[in-house]
């Protein structure tokens, strides 16, 4: 299998402005100070006087004063963090010089989690593993941490602090990138079964958008771009169309729907074919492209465990692509896919990944799973159900 980087993909620029100016003294237009005007101060916090444990449950307070732009605005606080004082980007594939926080905060008091400034120093000082903490350790307990803020303001425009450090006490904590965020398509000629949003019809009548193989996610949040390719037809109907989901649990929220995310109408082609749905999980945008026929088609999927051979069902009777099935595997379970032709697919990993042919068999723990495998980008998933 093609290893997915992940790398974060972080925003820490600066954006500059430029003033224009209008002939009509009478009707003067406002315009936001520049960044580098507009004052925007974030102050140590009071334990900062100590060194902060951060193994510890109780949140980290820090403090900004609202950026200085003339007059009271309300905005949107985000945390970066740095082990070196760096906030430029990282090459691809390398870990991040900074972390941007997951959370934030309409307020001036932004409280952050122990264990998120505690996998942020380790992700920025590449300590990756029990051994590398050992020796980090060793050279010092304690180390310094790199803070500052972020203030994005309702238009859009984004503001950054002055940095301030602060002494911790780190623990040791695998640091593991996290799985691409993942969103589900359904709809009326998605799959056999239409609008079914529920887990046990995956594959049935909702079907995951797969990570693009060497893709680039956020590293802790999986944020990135997600696929889904196959073949959509249009009959015009009210009910025509699909929509994606965050979860297949029947809450149908968060959805995408024709006018983004929110409960909106379907989204429809105007033409029968092959299309490729796109979706970026960091705002939520989405694209539909019609694409050329140019894969292969098979009139079956299989997959074979320890040298036993299951067919898979397809998920839709016309120019089908996906697969899917309910299996229980024993344990230590070894699987690939076999297409109509005989060729074998595998990627090695496990729970999802991408198949090449002939690639490494895929380890499976012990468990009843819920397949699902769309041949044309090679994308797996194993959904491990409750017993």
């Amino acid at each position: 299998m093609k290893k997915t980087i992940f790398a974060s993909l972080l925003l820490a620029g600066m954006m500059a402005f430029t003033s224009c100016q209008d002939d009509r003294d009478s009707n003067p237009v406002f315009e936001m100070p520049a960044q580098e005007v507009a004052t925007f101060v974030l102050n140590k916090p009071a334990l900062a006087a100590n060194t902060i444990v951060l193994d510890s449950p109780d949140s980290v307070a820090f403090t900004c004063q609202q950026p200085n732009v003339g007059f009271p605005v309300s905005a949107t606080y985000s945390m970066q963090v740095s082990a070196k004082n760096d906030w430029t980007e990282a090459p691809k594939g390398c870990q991040p010089k900074y972390v941007t926080l997951e959370n934030t905060s309409i307020s001036v008091v932004f409280k952050a989690s122990p264990d998120d400034l505690n996998k942020a120093l380790l992700r920025t000082d590449s300590i990756l593993s029990q051994e590398a903490f050992d020796e980090y350790k060793a050279k010092s307990e304690v180390k310094k941490l790199y803070v500052r803020m972020q203030a994005t303001m309702p238009t859009g425009d984004v503001y950054t602090s002055n940095v301030v450090d602060i002494n911790v006490l780190p623990y040791f904590t695998e640091v593991v990138p996290a799985d691409p965020e993942l969103w589900y398509i359904l709809g009326k000629h998605i799959a056999i079964e239409a609008w079914k949003n529920e887990q046990a019809k995956l594959g049935a009548s909702i079907i995951p958008l797969n990570p693009i193989s060497g893709g680039e996610y956020d590293f802790g949040t999986g944020k990135g771009i997600i696929q889904y390719t196959g073949y959509i037809t249009s009959d015009g109907e009210p009910d025509d169309g699909f929509k994606l989901v965050k979860a297949p649990d029947g809450t149908w929220n968060p959805q995408i729907s024709k006018e983004g995310l929110k409960d909106g109408s379907n989204i429809t082609v105007p033409e029968d074919g092959f299309y490729t749905v796109e979706l970026n999980t960091k705002d939520y945008s989405y694209s539909v492209t019609k694409i050329k026929e140019d894969f292969p088609s098979y009139t079956k999927m299989s997959i074979e465990v320890d040298g036993v051979v299951t067919d898979l069902k397809p998920s839709n009777s016309t120019k089908n692509h996906v697969w899917y099935a309910t299996v229980e595997f024993p344990a230590n379970a070894k699987v690939r896919f076999v297409d109509s032709n005989g060729g074998k697919w595998g990627a090695g990993t496990v729970t999802w990944g991408h198949t090449v042919k002939d690639g490494a068999e895929i380890p499976v723990k012990a468990g009843k799973y819920i397949i699902v495998y769309n041949d044309i980008p090679g994308y797996y998933n194993f959904f491990k159900q409750e017993q």
